[in-house]
Formats: C-alpha cells, sequence, structure tokens
C-alpha cells in the first residue's frame, strides 16, 4: 500500500515537473512578445514606456536590425526582461497601443457597416436618422456601384471609395450596424446571411 502511495506521489510529482515546464515556456513565449513589440515602438512612444538603462540601451540597439540580426536582439530584450520586472513595461506598453486598437476596432465596424450596404441588408433610409446631415445621393451613388463592381475575390475600388466616405463622415454612424455587422430593423439572422469574404480580413 505505501508502495502505491510513493507511486502516486511520483506520478504527481511528475505532473507538476511537466506544468511547470509548459507555464514557463507560455511565460517566456508572453516575454518574446513583449520584446517584439518594444522594438518596433517609436522613439517618442519608447520614452512613455519605464526600461532599466540596460534594457532601454537593448531596445534601442534593435533599431536599423534586420532579420536575424534582429531576431538576436529581440532574444536578448526577452532575457533582459526575465531578468528584471517586466510587469510595468508591459502596463505601459499596453496603454500605448491601446489608441491603435480603438483604431482597428473602428475600422472593422465601418468595413461591417459598408459591408452590409452593400449586400443590401441595409439602406441609405436606414442610416438617415443617426446620420440626417449625410450626403445621402453620394452614399447611394457609391453602394450602386461597389454593387456594380463586387468581386468576391478582391475589394473594388468603389468599395474603397464607399469605406473612405463613411470613414471621413464626421458623425457616429457605427452605432447603426450591430456588432454582427447586420442592420437595426433587419430581421435576418446572421448565420442565413451569404459569407463574405471581406468580413475576415
Amino acid at each position: 500500500m505505501n508502495r502505491r502511495t510513493d507511486a502516486g506521489r511520483g506520478t504527481a510529482d511528475r505532473d507538476e515537473t511537466r506544468k511547470s515546464k509548459s507555464q514557463r515556456r507560455r511565460e517566456a513565449l508572453a516575454l518574446q512578445s513583449v520584446a517584439e513589440s518594444l522594438t518596433a515602438l517609436t522613439p517618442s512612444d519608447r520614452a512613455r514606456v519605464p526600461m532599466w538603462p540596460e534594457l532601454d540601451a537593448a531596445v534601442a540597439d534593435a533599431r536599423g536590425l534586420r532579420r536575424v540580426a534582429l531576431r538576436r536582439q529581440v532574444r536578448r530584450i526577452a532575457r533582459l526582461l526575465r531578468e528584471g520586472d517586466p510587469a510595468p513595461v508591459v502596463r505601459a506598453l499596453d496603454a500605448v497601443r491601446r489608441p491603435g486598437r480603438r483604431e482597428a476596432a473602428r475600422h472593422r465596424r465601418i468595413e461591417r457597416l459598408r459591408d452590409a450596404m452593400v449586400r443590401g441588408e441595409m439602406s441609405a433610409d436606414d442610416m438617415r436618422a443617426a446620420a440626417p446631415a449625410l450626403d445621402f445621393q453620394r452614399l447611394r451613388h457609391l453602394v450602386a456601384a461597389a454593387r456594380r463592381e463586387r468581386d468576391d475575390a478582391r475589394e473594388s475600388a468603389s468599395e474603397r471609395h464607399l469605406f473612405r466616405f463613411l470613414r471621413d463622415y464626421g458623425a457616429d454612424l457605427l452605432n447603426v450596424v450591430d456588432a454582427d455587422g447586420g442592420a437595426p430593423g433587419h430581421d435576418t439572422p446572421a448565420r442565413q446571411r451569404p459569407k463574405d469574404p471581406t468580413e475576415d480580413r
């Protein structure tokens, strides 16, 4: 019985060892990603991230490096992060990158709004309450052109013009399209809409 207990304890110790190795690997990959992000910062953004002198010098030295040399420098930066306290660096880096993520999310919402109009799930009239000052004649022209030129394989020039038109409008049009890219007042379930290749870009 004691022998079985010892065997069970040995198995548990091996499981804990494997778990620890897995955790260490995840942490190493996370620090590698942080290091890569630090090397991509502009000088002004880098100044907003608190770094100790050796780390700051290593990040600065990465500028201008390419391929193998850059990968080697990223590994060095990750090692420095591991040896120090990366938490303040990660928090500051997240704050620096947050505006870019917001802009990317806005870009995707504009794409969904445009695609809903091109697919006919939303009309210009659906947007009138949210944007009464919008040039609806211009909007209808752009939508009609995008429908004529639409190619499932790639984005047409008219779709790009429509995207810019929606993006440049001052008021927030984006509340008229829901998180799935549908239009308020339309009862078509998202799963019944045709798949659009541009939604995954």
